[in-house]
């Protein structure tokens, strides 16, 4: 069963998270592996539920950590504009306080793993002495070079509405970034987030609950991290991992972060196995948890491996 936790962010911003498996805290021994999941982009740490789940069933012996970025889910919205550097701010403020020893697996999809490198960028040390394997799931680098016109592009949207969309977008993004309180957009179609966020077969169930989750976010939230998301740029913390075992995992079907953008990560990273998932789309924790959950609980048991061989 989970138990929920409060971090304070190092700018007091309340961050909800959620630990399942031994103990609340490891022991200053370090022995404990700690597994930590960050989502995506409107999304709550709900997209992690049934990795974290098929985690625990198949290592009991393993911490499981899942936590609400900034602005989404039970998690408050700050005060200042959020940047994805700040993102991975946050990040390391859940580790210092939930994960203060012992090795580290570090998981994020989307948002999440764009989270994941920039705490790398911020906080090279933490990586150097504690993280022990990486999954960076259906995510980028860098998304500096994108103009609006790729969203509208992954929609689906011809030619023509991309042009479109490449000057409004932008616009559009920075009035609902301004739209005070919890007050949301309406007309949000559940078709539109199979087609954007889903491959082939993809589970009818998972379809509603992710457009449930997305649906609730304010406005604001949209907003604001589509802006932050604009000015992703962490290229320059891939050699951070470079020593770090790591999964790089992507749908062959992924609108939003197509293959392209998780190659990039892996001809950066000598130590990443990158896979291309046939079919998949963009949220692979919920189209393929097997395949997910495997290459994590690999990286968990090589960092086991690792730490009893420095001993």
């Amino acid at each position: 069963m989970s138990t929920r936790h409060t971090v304070r962010a190092d700018d007091g911003t309340p961050i909800a998270a959620w630990v399942d498996g031994p103990g609340e805290v490891p022991g200053g021994d370090g022995a404990g592996v700690t597994l930590v999941l960050a989502h995506g982009w409107t999304l709550d740490h709900s997209s992690w539920d049934r990795v974290a789940h098929a985690l625990g069933a198949a290592d009991p012996a393993l911490r499981v950590v899942r936590y609400d970025q900034r602005g989404h889910g039970a998690s408050g919205r700050g005060t200042r504009r959020p940047t994805i550097r700040r993102l991975g701010d946050d990040l390391a403020c859940v580790i210092g306080e939930l994960a203060p020893s012992g090795p580290l697996v570090l998981a994020g999809h989307s948002m999440g793993g764009m989270s994941i490198l920039a705490m790398a960028g911020a906080h090279p040390g933490l990586v150097r002495d504690r993280v022990a394997g990486v999954g960076l799931v259906s995510t980028a680098a860098s998304l500096v070079q994108e103009d609006a016109g790729h969203f509208a592009s992954a929609s689906g949207a011809p030619p023509r509405l991309r042009r479109v969309a490449a000057r409004v977008l932008p616009w559009l993004m920075r009035l609902l970034a301004a739209v005070p309180g919890r007050v949301r957009v309406r007309g949000q179609r559940l078709e539109g987030s199979r087609a954007l966020l889903f491959g082939r077969g993809a589970d009818e169930s998972d379809v509603t609950s992710t457009h449930r989750v997305i649906t609730a976010n304010p406005a604001a939230t949209i907003g604001r991290f589509f802006l932050a998301l604009s000015a992703h740029h962490e290229l320059d913390a891939l050699p951070v991992l470079a020593d770090v075992p790591t999964a790089v995992l992507v749908g062959s079907a992924d609108k939003l972060t197509p293959p392209r953008f998780s190659a990039v990560i892996a001809q950066a990273l000598p130590q990443a196995h990158h896979e291309v998932l046939d079919g998949a789309g963009h949220m692979l924790p919920l189209e393929r948890t097997q395949t997910v959950t495997e290459h994590l609980l690999r990286l968990a048991r090589g960092s086991r491996v690792g730490a009893g061989q420095e001993a």
